[in-house]
């Protein structure tokens, strides 16, 4: 209900979840309560889903996305970069919009507090 609740709010184009949560992404794609997703992209294992194009997995946008003209960086540090929703003790749960910049300082402050070195990254 949470998530419904946000995605409302939100509006998203695309879907993007984990294989094992791909019963319920194709619940949400069935109520077509969502008109806004246009594409469901799956992490991990691809969907059978018998959906066509509607249902691909991350290395398949990978693999499309090979070979295509070289695109200029867009430079937009102030742009939203994810919608982080607040648990809504006080009330219904709040989308808070973080920007390019605001992700890059608490990662970097992140780094710097827990002390990752590059032994640290898979």
């Amino acid at each position: 209900e949470e998530a419904a609740q946000a995605l409302e709010l939100v509006r998203p184009s695309a879907f993007i979840f984990d294989g094992a949560y791909s019963s319920w992404a194709l619940r949400l794609m069935e109520s077509q309560s969502f008109s806004s997703i246009c594409l469901y992209i799956t992490i991990g294992d691809p969907v059978n889903t018998g959906q066509g194009a509607n249902f691909v997995s991350v290395d398949h946008v990978k693999r499309s996305c090979r070979g295509t003209a070289e695109m200029e960086p867009v430079s937009a540090p102030r742009d939203v970069a994810l919608i982080c929703f607040t648990s809504g003790t006080t009330g219904q749960p709040k989308g808070v919009a973080i920007s390019h910049t605001s992700l890059i300082i608490q990662s970097l402050a992140k780094i710097a507090v827990v002390g990752y070195g590059e032994d640290d990254v898979c």
